[in-house]
């Protein structure tokens, strides 16, 4: 894997993103809340999917795998 060289802030976030789906599963509500604020500033589509989540997890929590 290449280091992403001038885009390190997204591929981070990327990275983040990936870790709080993985919480989100697992079921470790306090590692997921801890990603919130740093991925709620993440541009472009990033944060409407963890919004879109969250939605989901709200509506249906049994159903979110």
């Amino acid at each position: 894997m290449m280091h992403p060289f001038g885009n390190e802030e997204a591929a981070s976030l990327e990275h983040l993103f990936w870790f709080f789906c993985e919480c989100v599963q697992r079921g470790d509500w306090e590692l997921a809340q801890a990603c919130i604020p740093q991925l709620h500033q993440w541009q472009g589509d990033g944060s409407e999917k963890v919004a879109a989540i969250l939605q989901a997890l709200i509506a249906c929590p049994s159903q979110l795998r």
